[in-house]
């Protein structure tokens, strides 16, 4: 079952909260939340780069689960799928700059994965 609904946010909420760390849906007893890493960019694209964090309840704060270590996902799927900002959740950003090669690589070369319609549809199967 999942625990928080997404809540309408702004655009401007959005870019205002410089952390760039919101909370989505709760899995069970797995908090999770999005690490956005390039905020600053995404003004003009309206791609965001994420990376999506879990942790069971309970469980030490180092004792985190990288659901996924990157995905693009548009502003309006952004939207949909925060719950409220959070100050701290930030990760070391090694997993994630390898996997965001590896999807431009792709993306250069035409596959174009960005998610578009909330991150807890795309990141169901992973």
């Amino acid at each position: 079952a999942l625990i928080g609904e997404a809540h309408a946010v702004t655009d401007a909420q959005i870019y205002s909260h410089k952390a760039g760390i919101w909370q989505i849906a709760e899995k069970g007893t797995l908090s999770r939340w999005i690490v956005i890493h390039n905020l600053d960019e995404a003004r003009g694209s309206e791609i965001f780069h994420i990376e999506v964090i879990g942790r069971e309840k309970g469980r030490p704060s180092w004792d985190i689960k990288r659901i996924r270590p990157h995905m693009a996902v548009t502003l309006e799927a952004l939207k949909r799928s925060v719950i409220k900002p959070l100050q701290t959740g930030a990760v070391y950003p090694e997993p994630f700059d390898d996997a965001y090669a590896t999807w431009k690589k792709d993306f250069d070369a035409g596959k174009k994965d960005v998610c578009d319609t909330s991150i807890l549809e795309c990141i169901k199967g992973k």
